[in-house]
């Protein structure tokens, strides 16, 4: 059983906060609540955070390790800025409920408004949103409001009157191009809001998608990647084809996008306005179709007919057999123009949806991906984010051996491309990386991100021989003996 404790200055929305971490974590969870009313109450009341409250707070946060946790919560955004001093002196994981809320709203636009209840909150998460606009180059003009009588209706153990207060006073706003709510107690005041004033309005517990994953969440992710490499070793042993190298080294990029990021629908695959994953180094479908089945486009049980006649998944993904496949690829170099074109529909109808185009570091020698590349400057599509999977390895030898690529992030800055670089085999890093791409606007953005070919089995580590190599009966046992070793 996991132990996540929850930080709260307001006791009435604890129980909220409890159950909506029940229903988004599929584990047993126990979940300790501490409650110190005197860190909202206090500062606002002298309008600053002093050193005294930080030394509370850091009392408060080492209560909550003391109970076991493995990660702690802290609920209140008044106490956001001041946690990255006191990380460093707990032994536990410490996320504040608003940082992903704060980055998110810069991908709104460059005019935001700042709304809160609580005087103490409000600068600091004015500020933090001008710091990260800041650190990525985007011009944004902060403005603040406070409704402090629907602070004292929440003090005073009133939600329906500070709910109330709340719509009422924001109602009337216009001319942004995003609401920021920032504090969780206001949260479920976000729909009305959002109704009354036609602007998009954020909440930390409204942005479930956006938020940045939990420890506990990354565990998750972790142990189904390894599940997923160990799902993979087994279908190409067994049908004695397939290409197992560059499927390992994607795997953790695949799957946090297809588990954890990506707005679709297994049940309705064509829904208007979701989000759409290119496979552009299509020889990698082993991976992309255990992910789908996973997701349920699929029967878990159809893995059994990979490459065989008459299979749906065939060696190289087909958009017209298969459920979830956005964009048929084989020949190298055809996915980004493809995500390109899908980016610009999507934009042309009023989507606001990402295309994610997962490329080979073998495969951008093509000269077709850098025409594909100039086009999306041009048009500047933001909503286009290029993943390089690059490992380093192609099929006949090294990249470095076959066509040295120089400086790969010089290259796709000088077509007129954000570039952003991450450690591909962390999931946490790559999510991360992801919501800085996703809050870039104004040029299409890519990931460099850093992997091994055959990534999980150290004999294939590294070595084009695996690009596409049938797994032995020998190679079997001892890629699975490796791999369940490690659960």
């Amino acid at each position: 059983m996991r132990k996540i404790a929850l930080l709260h200055t307001v006791l009435p929305v604890a129980a909220s906060f409890e159950g909506e971490l029940r229903g988004a974590v599929a584990m047993d969870l126990k979940v300790y609540n501490v409650w110190d009313q005197f860190l909202s109450l206090d500062p606002n009341d002298c309008g600053a955070f002093t050193q005294a409250h930080q030394k509370r707070l850091l009392c408060d946060i080492e209560s909550c390790a003391e109970t076991g946790a493995e990660l702690i919560v802290v609920t209140c955004s008044t106490l956001t800025s001041h946690l990255p001093l006191l990380r460093p002196l707990i032994g536990v994981p410490v996320l504040a409920m608003d940082e992903a809320m704060l980055e998110k709203a810069l991908s709104y636009g460059s005019r935001i408004l700042v709304a809160a209840t609580a005087g103490s909150t409000i600068a600091a998460s004015a500020e933090k949103i001008a710091e990260n606009a800041a650190a990525i180059g985007q011009t944004v003009t902060v403005e603040r409001m406070v409704v402090e009588p629907a602070f004292r209706a929440m003090q005073e153990n009133d939600p329906a009157e500070h709910d109330r207060l709340l719509v009422e006073a924001l109602a009337n706003v216009r001319g942004y191009d995003c609401i920021v709510l920032a504090q969780a107690s206001m949260a479920r005041c976000a729909p009305a809001i959002e109704a009354a004033t036609g602007i998009p309005t954020l909440a930390s517990r409204r942005i479930d998608r956006e938020e940045i994953m939990t420890n506990t969440r990354k565990a998750e992710l972790e142990a189904l990647c390894l599940r997923f490499r160990n799902e993979l070793i087994d279908v190409l042993h067994a049908i004695q084809t397939g290409h197992p190298g560059g499927s390992l080294s994607c795997c953790e990029i695949v799957t946090t996008l297809y588990q954890d990021i990506m707005n679709i629908d297994p049940q309705n695959p064509d829904m208007k306005g979701r989000d759409h994953f290119v496979l552009s180094k299509g020889h990698a479908a082993p991976m992309l179709y255990i992910n789908l089945a996973e997701k349920g486009y699929f029967p878990k049980e159809e893995m059994k007919t990979l490459r065989q006649l008459g299979s749906r998944l065939q060696g190289h993904p087909c958009a017209h057999k298969l459920p979830g496949v956005e964009f048929s690829t084989g020949p190298l170099g055809l996915g980004l123009g493809a995500g390109l074109g899908i980016m610009l529909a999507d934009r042309l109808q009023g989507h606001s949806s990402y295309t994610y185009v997962l490329l080979g570091d073998g495969e951008i020698e093509e000269g077709a991906i850098w025409e594909a590349a100039m086009a999306a400057a041009k048009f500047k599509a933001d909503h286009l984010i290029a993943i390089l999977d690059y490992n380093g390895v192609q099929l006949d030898g090294t990249v470095e051996e076959i066509m040295p690529l120089g400086d790969v992030a010089a290259k796709w800055t000088a077509f007129g491309w954000e570039v952003f670089i991450c450690d591909g085999h962390d999931v946490t890093a790559f999510e991360e990386t992801v919501r800085h791409a996703q809050a870039h606007t104004g040029s299409p953005s890519i990931i460099l991100a850093n992997t091994v070919k055959g990534k999980g089995v150290s004999f294939m580590e590294g070595k084009n021989a695996w690009h596409g190599k049938a797994i032995s009966d020998m190679d079997y046992a001892a890629a699975k003996e490796e791999l369940e070793g490690k659960a």
